[in-house]
């Protein structure tokens, strides 16, 4: 008698998810330990990919094991460490609220990075651009800006722990004049992008352990590229736009809704995951929509789902 592979896999990914949380209620493990060893979440990549390089060999089962497990330990780690990590981000300090503004002179590069409460981010007609944030901590964002370049920086430095950006509350105004890279990284909160009448060359979207909403639809967009690690993130693509890029979810969800008219390709890697598009999941490879030859505008990529789920077109939509 044989075990089923994949219920084996998720039998081991749900003890591993229990273990950690049980061990959290009777003290084994304390709260901080668990917050440094999620630091570490990149193993659970290594951890895949390793598995995905042995799987023709005798190594192939031990390796899957262990690509389930650490997944599980980092669940669970995120639900024994979450309600400390929202009592840090709900800090009691008094809250500094920091405006800043200014204006770009020409096409701009746009990088943003967030954490541990809600951004806003929206647009307004013209080149100028407006900062409103407000922290409960007593750091302040970081805002480098010239007539061509925004950088703005919660302090986190693109890393996520419980120290970073402490209850922030940012509302961000962007121009609609041309943004040749638009970068905005969320990590640990919220965060709703309108992007209504934008032009943007390069968009970039990261989310770690948070929950992002962009509706693009509006916006004229060239390369889109989308990361999604413990998170959830759905994208609104415009019309008369033809799109390239490349998505990845890593025990993630993301949510990718295409106008009619628009024919969409895929070129779908080998992982652990599932692609669907309006309904039906779609077998790995290269892939395309019934319409894409027809199609006035396209959108072609490259996915990567670890653990996680990808939907085009979903039933219900992308919300």
């Amino acid at each position: 008698m044989t075990a089923n592979r994949r219920f084996l896999y998720w039998g081991v990914l749900l003890i591993a998810l229990g273990g950690v949380v049980v061990a959290a209620d009777l003290g084994l493990v304390t709260e901080s330990s668990i917050r440094d060893a999620l630091g570490l979440w990149p193993l659970i990549l290594i951890a895949l990919g390793v598995a995905i390089v042995v799987r023709r060999t005798r190594y192939s089962l031990g390796a899957w094991l262990v690509a389930a497990a650490l997944p599980g330990l980092a669940i669970g780690g995120l639900f024994a460490a979450g309600p400390r990590l929202a009592i840090d981000c709900l800090s009691e300090g008094r809250p500094t609220l920091e405006t800043r503004a200014g204006q770009f002179e020409g096409p701009a590069s746009v990088s943003l990075r967030a954490g541990c409460g809600s951004l806003s981010v929206t647009t307004a007609a013209g080149s100028s651009w407006q900062l409103a944030a407000v922290d409960t901590s007593n750091a302040v964002a970081r805002v480098d800006a010239s007539s061509t370049d925004l950088d703005i920086d919660a302090g986190s430095r693109g890393h996520w722990d419980g120290n970073i950006g402490r209850s922030t509350t940012w509302r961000l105004t962007l121009p609609t004049s041309v943004v040749n890279v638009l970068d905005l990284t969320m990590n640990a909160g919220e965060s709703t992008i309108d992007l209504d009448g934008a032009t943007i060359g390069s968009i970039r979207l990261t989310t770690n352990a948070g929950e992002t909403s962009v509706d693009a639809s509006s916006a004229v967009l060239g390369d889109l590229s989308a990361t999604v690690d413990l998170g959830s993130m759905s994208i609104l693509l415009p019309a008369g736009s033809d799109i390239v890029g490349s998505l990845d979810v890593n025990l993630g969800e993301l949510k990718v809704c295409l106008p009619e008219g628009v024919g969409l390709r895929v070129t779908q890697g080998d992982a652990l995951g599932e692609v669907r598009y309006e309904g039906r999941t779609q077998d790995r490879g290269a892939w395309q929509s019934p319409d894409y030859e027809q199609a006035a505008n396209h959108v072609d990529l490259l996915v990567n789902v670890s653990l996680g789920s990808l939907e085009f077109n979903p039933i219900g939509g992308c919300k």
